[in-house]
């Protein structure tokens, strides 16, 4: 059996022999990798995109999608999403970083899309229908499986029938949420 000198090279100033340190680190790193060390730590999310449209044609401003979480996938947390779209209404959900994807779960879905954006104390002019606004009063449900390959769900969302052209009817306010 030979044995290793202990001369200054290979040991550090406590008196570890280098390649026993080697063998820790290396086993440290093989441990973050099989369990998952390269991840955010966060749960699965399955990316979705999607397309939103105003009556079948371009969306008439920048805007938002709200996902609100109804019911989670069993052994998930609820938590909302959001997605924002400009007037190509390409977007990505986002649940804690840009275009991570959403939960599993059922998700209500609401969308914000402004002629004139409400200010303090300030009603807006919306270009989606009041009902369509807020996830409690929207009828768009989403439904996200576990495992799912990625989602791409468009949306078509009528347009606020007085900003339409030729209604002849006032420009129609929207209150801000309660």
């Amino acid at each position: 059996m030979q044995t290793v000198p202990t001369t200054q090279e290979n040991l550090y100033a406590d008196g570890r022999s280098l390649p026993r340190q080697a063998a820790k680190a290396v086993l440290v790193v093989l441990c973050l990798s099989i369990s998952g060390g390269c991840g955010d730590g966060r749960p699965e999310r399955i990316h979705v995109t999607g397309r939103v449209t105003f009556d079948g044609g371009d969306c008439p401003s920048d805007g938002r999608l709200i996902f609100s979480p109804g019911e989670p996938a069993p052994g998930f947390p609820m938590r909302p999403g959001i997605a924002t779209f400009d007037t190509d209404g390409e977007f990505e959900a986002t649940t804690w970083t840009e275009g991570d994807g959403l939960m599993p779960g059922t998700y209500r879905v609401g969308v914000e899309c402004w002629k004139v954006e409400p200010e303090f104390q300030v009603a807006g002019v919306s270009f989606v229908p009041g009902k369509y606004m807020h996830p409690r009063t929207s009828e768009i449900q989403l439904e996200i499986a576990p495992g799912s390959d990625d989602v791409r769900i468009d949306y078509d969302f009528p347009l606020e029938s007085s900003l339409k052209p030729d209604s002849g009817a006032p420009t129609g306010a929207v209150g801000l949420p309660r």
